[in-house]
């Protein structure tokens, strides 16, 4: 994972088939077709698939293509995940765009699922939300991500959700990187590992607000088996248990 560069490469998609459109009077039908996308509010997953064609649409839509679509389009989205299991398949680090490896979220996007199990499969994190982002995480189960399973550089609500079986140099389950913000509540962080923050690792800068969850059974080779606030990180914790770290 490097830092965010702030480009999705849905945008090369929609351009090249521009091209490819206009050519034969069709552009201005697809131009139409695709402000409608945008203008919708709510992008619902119709796959439990890992595919990305570029493009989320009403009777074809992974999570993945969901991610790219409410990026590209930017704003205010929301992605309803119903339950199931979603495996992450598309290999590849080291690249801020959400078209392999983990979820990045690059804009405003609130994911609301159905206990719905979101599985980095060990291909990398499994989800990311980008510096500039506002997002939210509700009603999930996060596990298999191999850098971690979600990373903070943007601001992340979670609301009744569980980050388990996850691995991660810095922060095994969660990582709130500078100047990132996570408020975590009646969220369940379970049996991850990092060198530092098994469960949850705030970067200095970072901040953190934690209440009504649960840390437990993760470990760390070197400090804070649950929870590691480093420097001057801001960190608040209520009505939660610690325990088996």
């Amino acid at each position: 994972m490097v830092q965010p560069k702030r480009r999705v490469i849905l945008l090369g998609t929609i351009f090249c088939l521009a091209g490819l459109l206009s050519g034969c009077g069709l552009l201005e039908i697809f131009g139409r077709g695709l402000a409608a996308l945008c203008d919708a509010e709510t992008y619902v997953v119709t796959k439990t698939d890992d595919t990305n064609d570029g493009i989320c649409t009403t009777d074809d839509c992974s999570l993945r293509e969901a991610v790219l679509t409410a990026n590209a389009c930017s704003g205010e989205h929301t992605i309803e995940l119903p339950a199931g299991v979603y495996g992450l398949s598309i290999a590849g680090r080291d690249e801020d765009e959400a078209a392999t490896g983990d979820l990045d979220f690059a804009t405003d996007i609130t994911l609301i699922g159905e206990g719905s199990i979101i599985d980095g499969n060990g291909l990398d994190a499994v989800i990311s939300i980008m510096e500039g982002a506002d997002a939210a995480l509700i009603d999930l189960i996060v596990q298999g991500g191999s850098d971690s399973g979600i990373r903070v550089y943007g601001h992340l609500r979670m609301d009744e959700v569980t980050v388990r079986n996850n691995v991660g140099s810095i922060g095994g389950g969660v990582v709130v990187w500078v100047n990132g913000e996570a408020t975590l509540d009646a969220v369940t962080i379970e049996d991850n590992r990092g060198d530092y923050g098994g469960g949850i690792h705030i970067v200095t800068v970072g901040q953190a607000t934690i209440s009504g969850s649960t840390i437990r059974n993760n470990y760390a080779n070197e400090n804070g088996g649950g929870v590691w606030s480093q420097g001057a990180s801001y960190t608040v914790i209520s009505d939660t248990l610690i325990t088996g770290n």
